[in-house]
């Protein structure tokens, strides 16, 4: 009969005896480890190579030299460098989410999931650096459709910095947003949370969020956000959107709080109340939105976007969301279908549920910075000089 010591290992009392442990490590591997040893996921490699495919002069010393010091006369860029083990980070003008990137290199650092390689990189503070080929306004259903903030815009084919969103064009090198810290925690609370049984929920598509996404503030009610807000308006009986308490742009203010465009606060934590929960884009891809609504077992009504997001090559249409057309014309149309095809929502909204369980968690998440950091360290290698 086999004698075990109590505790949280649950060691077989004989194998501590015989000498056989050192420690728990020998039975329990650290899990990131796993990861690291298993063959990297197939969508990550692509995603990897494809956003360093552009470059290689540029990750040069020289030319990131002469990037982050004109570049960074204009836009708030990090420059991150692992030499010799030593990691250092130099700031060209003061931004908030500095500190943030310092972080999450300083947390992956100490946790020894940096691959030790020598590297040199920046990373911007901005949401997105604008693409020329995605600054022009389109107008389609009355919707003012502009994907980028002109305000960040750097006229260059293809620029050797880390971005939180790329667009289709992928002129930068796309990598996990800085809330992902916060973000995980958050996601693995809502895994454990009571969420509504699908039957319980509200059968209406659900909003709330910031007026975010103004390329013009004279054009603000025919935005995506506000034309998503007006739309609700008209058909209430569908569609439950609206501003959260405080508007970006004050100007409008007095007019959504006449028109009834600004609701009571409710966290993203208890949106699952409501069967439909739609993703609509602000300044870029929506973080941490997407990812934490892909949490609530409700379907996820996307706007398209040529704003991508790290993990966008994993999720599917009707497979993970219901596409939305950017100007929302088919909203309704899409929300019809939606309600004569239950059990098919009820699919993608588990669909959607179980691979943000197995996506949005520290490991794999440090996973992909690694790969990513190992391939342009390899990359670099050759032209640093």
């Amino acid at each position: 009969m086999v004698k075990w010591l109590g505790g949280i290992t649950k060691v077989p009392y004989f194998m501590l005896c015989k000498g056989i442990l050192c420690c728990s490590s020998f039975l329990f591997a650290d899990s990131f480890q796993i990861l690291l040893n298993n063959p990297t996921p197939e969508w990550m490699s692509q995603q990897i190579h494809k956003s360093l495919l552009p470059f290689d002069q540029e990750l040069s010393k020289s030319f990131l030299d002469a990037l982050f010091d004109e570049s960074g006369k204009h836009f708030a860029l990090m420059r991150v460098r692992y030499q010799e083990g030593v990691l250092s980070f130099q700031s060209s003008i003061d931004h908030e989410i500095m500190n943030e990137w310092q972080k999450i290199f300083r947390r992956l650092d100490s946790l020894h999931r940096l691959p030790s390689r020598n590297f040199d990189f920046l990373i911007s503070c901005h949401d997105s650096l604008c693409c020329p080929s995605c600054c022009d306004v389109k107008v389609s259903n009355g919707v003012h459709i502009h994907s980028r903030n002109d305000d960040v815009a750097l006229d260059f084919d293809h620029l050797p910095i880390f971005i939180q969103t790329d667009c289709s064009h992928s002129r930068n090198i796309i990598f996990p947003d800085f809330l992902y810290l916060g973000t995980v925690p958050l996601g693995e609370k809502m895994t454990l949370i009571h969420r509504k049984i699908w039957n319980r929920k509200r059968p209406t598509v659900f909003f709330r969020g910031s007026d975010s996404g103004i390329y013009d503030v004279s054009m603000w009610r025919s935005c995506p956000r506000p034309a998503l807000v007006t739309l609700s308006l008209q058909n209430p009986d569908l569609i439950n959107a609206r501003f959260s308490l405080v508007l970006h742009h004050k100007e409008w203010e007095n007019f959504a709080l006449s028109q009834g465009m600004i609701g009571d606060y409710i966290p993203l934590i208890k949106h699952h109340q409501y069967k439909y929960l739609i993703d609509v884009d602000g300044n870029c891809a929506s973080n941490p939105r997407n990812q934490l609504i892909m949490f609530s077992e409700s379907v996820i009504f996307k706007v398209n976007s040529d704003s991508k997001s790290w993990y966008y090559p994993c999720i599917r249409p009707y497979e993970h969301f219901i596409p939305i057309q950017e100007d929302l014309s088919d909203l309704i149309s899409q929300l019809e279908w939606a309600k004569t095809h239950d059990q098919e929502c009820r699919a993608i909204a588990s669909n959607a549920f179980e691979l943000a369980k197995q996506l949005f968690t520290h490991d794999n998440i440090d996973l992909y910075i690694y790969r990513l950091l190992e391939a342009y360290s390899e990359k670099q290698l050759g032209y640093y000089q």
